[in-house]
């Protein structure tokens, strides 16, 4: 059984904190995920959406009509409803196989930083496909196993290695979803 580190309270209460990151980066990023999206405003699912960062920035930056945040830990939940609070912004309890969600009501669904936490990709993936629209896009953002080049692991060697073991490829990633969303 995989270690699940995200569903303790104590790192819920630093998470947000820890993973800041200046606005104008943050806006880089929202600006470069919205693009994926088929619409101009859309209606978002942030899976894995932890202390809300970037369902909030979907919400300020994007103009999405809707975001669903969704997370099985209710700490992180609780922190995103202090850290992350929104009028277009709902956060849910629930986990990337079982989404609390009606079938086909999102544009876009964004699985960031989170897919290395998922047992289940083909699950994972045949409920996104469930979640969206005819024509919606699913847009994961992850570090890889096959791109471990971050200067990091020049001062930091070993975590190459533990980051070697908890990444999925790019080709498991790709084989999970492309033959789910294909069928």
């Amino acid at each position: 059984m995989r270690r699940q580190p995200y569903l303790n309270s104590g790192l819920a209460s630093v998470y947000h904190r820890g993973n800041e990151m200046p606005d104008s980066s943050l806006r880089a990023w929202t600006t470069f995920i919205g693009s994926h999206s088929p619409v101009s405003s859309p209606v978002v699912l942030d899976v894995g959406t932890g202390t809300g960062m970037s369902a909030l920035a979907l919400a300020r930056w994007r103009d999405a009509r809707v975001v669903a945040g969704v997370d099985q830990s209710p700490a992180m939940l609780m922190q995103a409803a202090c850290h992350s609070h929104h009028e277009r912004v709902a956060y849910l309890a629930g986990t990337a196989t079982e989404l609390p969600v009606a079938e086909h009501g999102f544009d876009l669904v964004l699985l960031s930083r989170v897919i290395h936490h998922i047992p289940d990709l083909r699950g994972t993936a045949a409920e996104l496909k469930r979640a969206l629209r005819r024509g919606g896009v699913a847009v994961v953002r992850t570090t890889v196993r096959d791109r471990l080049d971050s200067r990091v692991y020049d001062y930091w060697p070993q975590l190459r290695a533990l980051d070697a073991s908890m990444f999925p490829s790019q080709g498991q990633i790709e084989g999970k979803f492309v033959l789910t969303f294909a069928a």
